[in-house]
């Protein structure tokens, strides 16, 4: 399921510094041509020299996560397997071995979550609402007979204004990655990485009061 500490639709978005390079499984001549981030012409091969770049951390399934490691026009992606009782942490840490996540290197991964709230606004705001009234048209005639008007009820969507009161609830992430040597605490790279998602939320929401004379929604 997507939520906002793990979701491919909402990745994690950071810089990456490797101390030295970095041996990676890949699979082999995988194609970049349906990436979101556009189809780039070159990949890294089996092993990411030492150096910056742009990294992304996203979920492809439940049980895996995708690293999408770039520099100008060259890009890799890494799968890293979740095992079964791990998962993407929201305050805390997760420690994935090389034998668990399938790539040649040990993943220490922090995360940090805060949630806070905006001052309360308040305003008005557009509305719209369904309301019973007489609609005229005009109708073909028949059998040579002149077109005429035709009126009847009809339930239609007319535009207003409403007094609204809200806030804004905004969690923000920080990720951090270490890159180990496998078996070891010898750190091969660093990463950090950040997102953050903001939610209006509503505390009133008065009636709405319709604009005289009627404006029909389209």
């Amino acid at each position: 399921m997507c939520s906002f500490y793990l979701c491919g639709c909402d990745p994690v978005e950071g810089n990456l510094f490797l101390k030295e390079d970095l041996g990676v499984n890949k699979t082999v001549n995988e194609s970049c041509q349906n990436d979101s981030l556009g189809c780039l012409n070159q990949e890294f091969g089996t092993t990411i020299p030492a150096g910056g770049y742009d990294m992304k951390i996203e979920a492809s399934s439940e049980r895996m996560i995708q690293l999408i490691i770039s520099k100008k026009l060259t890009l890799v992606k890494l799968e890293l397997n979740l095992p079964k009782g791990k998962q993407f942490p929201e305050n805390g840490e997760l420690l994935l071995a090389a034998d668990e996540s399938g790539q040649p290197f040990d993943f220490l991964l922090g995360s940090r979550v805060d949630m806070r709230n905006s001052e309360a606004y308040s305003g008005n705001e557009s509305c719209a609402e369904n309301i019973l009234t007489q609609v005229c048209f005009v109708v073909s005639g028949s059998n040579g007979s002149q077109p005429r008007e035709k009126c009847e009820m009809r339930n239609v969507l007319a535009k207003g204004e409403q007094h609204v009161e809200y806030y804004y609830h905004t969690i923000d992430q920080l990720v951090s990655v270490q890159f180990l040597k496998t078996g070891t605490q010898e750190v091969k790279g660093n990463y950090r990485g950040s997102r953050s998602s903001s939610n209006k939320v509503y505390t009133r929401k008065d009636r709405c009061e319709l604009y005289r004379p009627y404006l029909f929604v389209n």
